[in-house]
């Protein structure tokens, strides 16, 4: 990790390179290539800064260094509980504004520019996903999904694929309207009883598996009643709520019965 980031820097460090060198002809492996033995670029280089899901080079540094959380990184938090389902509101949790309070013309419009939608995504947004997507990949989370009562789920979805977290981003992700709004439909209660026990049943986990993330207090009130871990973000998703929920997961779970601690296939 010292030498990708004294890379990344441009900065030389002949002694690591020295130590690096003399231990990949021990194990075997190729770091550091040939000739000069002083870059990342040999056959088992991948890995660094870029296993968290950030760029190379020194954007990378850049990001770690103005997006990283305080104190505990999420990672850290989740050591010896059960990995969770990460589920998230949509509308004024991953970006500032209500799909269904824009204009019709104005929301096919937006929905359809990337670069527009990356300027109204909360901050922190680009890469706690980042990060959650390289987590998942290495079976440190069970899943990543979303919950939303949109009454524009259409729109919403092609915003979504925009922005790159497409059909196959997200696991089974519940975006359409419940209960009395802007249409009618009172099939279900205004909350999201149908999306958690529809992801409950789709990603055949525990709903005490999943923590959720939403700007709306009374939706993870509901939350929590389901015993879901829930967090409340009033002005977005953020590393420090990402935190917090981890945090809050892990202490409920971590006396887990060690059976449960080895994670499915993550979805």
């Amino acid at each position: 990790m010292v030498k990708d980031v004294a890379q990344r820097l441009d900065v030389d460090v002949p002694a690591f390179d020295h130590m690096i060198w003399w231990h990949q002809r021990l194990m075997g492996r190729e770091y550091l290539s040939p000739p000069h033995f002083n870059r990342l670029d040999g056959a088992d280089a991948a890995g660094g800064l870029a296993r968290y899901g950030l760029p190379d080079g020194l954007p990378g540094i850049q990001q770690l260094l103005s997006e990283t959380p305080p104190g505990a990184h999420p990672e850290q938090l989740l050591a010896g509980a059960p990995p969770p389902v990460l589920c998230f509101d949509v509308d004024e949790t991953l970006w500032d504004f209500a799909m269904e309070d824009l204009p019709l013309g104005l929301a096919r419009d937006l929905s359809a520019d990337a670069a527009k939608l990356r300027h109204r995504l909360f901050a922190d947004v680009p890469s706690v996903l980042a990060w959650a997507d390289s987590a998942r990949r290495r079976g440190l989370l069970r899943g990543l999904t979303l919950a939303s009562r949109t009454w524009r789920p259409g729109d919403m979805r092609r915003a979504l694929g925009a922005l790159g977290y497409g059909p196959n981003f997200f696991s089974s992700p519940q975006l359409y309207p419940t209960g009395l709004g802007r249409g009618c439909n009172t099939e279900w209660p205004r909350n999201k009883l149908r999306h958690f026990l529809r992801i409950e049943r789709d990603l055949g986990v525990d709903l005490k598996r999943v923590i959720f993330f939403d700007n709306e207090a009374r939706n993870c009130r509901f939350a929590r009643e389901m015993g879901i871990t829930a967090v409340f973000t009033p002005h977005g998703l953020t590393w420090a709520a990402v935190a917090q929920g981890i945090d809050s997961y892990r202490a409920a779970h971590i006396l887990d019965a060690p059976g449960e601690l080895h994670p499915q296939t993550p979805l």
